[in-house]
């Protein structure tokens, strides 16, 4: 059973090693999205699917150790990890709490960064929107239901200053 701690705490660590490069491409992606660099947001928002997709594949991987763990420690199969600690040798135990706390930290930074990050999405895309009725005035112009052109202002709006 020990040896089932040893490949959870490697796993884990792996995974704690993504979410923070996870965090530090959500934080350039940041600084690309205020600059509206689009080709750094791009290639960020590659990189960053990339990392999510390593990640769940570390996710089934830690999912099955604690399937097997849960077997061995007489624990329902849906336990968290927190429960499996517990039951680790205790020279495993200080490790396996330090790296669920570091990962629950940087995974509650990355949620605040990737939150901002939307903030700042939706902002561009409207601005955007912004420039484009500005520089094509026509595309204002609708058909009402009677089938005439009308004006369509409601879209124009000001700048959301949120972020």
């Amino acid at each position: 059973m020990e040896s089932l701690f040893c490949e959870l705490k490697n796993v884990l660590e792996t995974e704690k090693n993504i979410l923070e490069q996870l965090l530090d491409t959500a934080r350039k992606l940041n600084r690309a999205l205020r600059r509206l660099d689009a080709g750094v947001i791009l290639s960020l928002a590659q990189k960053e699917r990339k990392l999510a997709d390593t990640l769940r594949r570390h996710d089934r991987t830690r999912e099955g150790i604690c399937k097997a763990l849960a077997e061995k420690a007489n624990l329902h199969g849906e336990a968290a990890i927190s429960e499996f600690v517990e039951k680790a040798p205790p020279r495993l135990k200080e490790d396996l709490d330090g790296l669920l706390d570091s990962m629950g930290r940087v995974a509650r930074e990355l949620a605040l960064v990737n939150e901002t990050n939307g903030l700042l999405a939706r902002q561009a895309m409207r601005l955007n929107e912004i420039f484009l009725q500005v520089l094509n005035p026509e595309a204002n112009r609708v058909y009402t239901p009677d089938g005439r052109m009308r004006e369509d202002h409601q879209r124009l709006v000001t700048v959301n200053k949120e972020v």
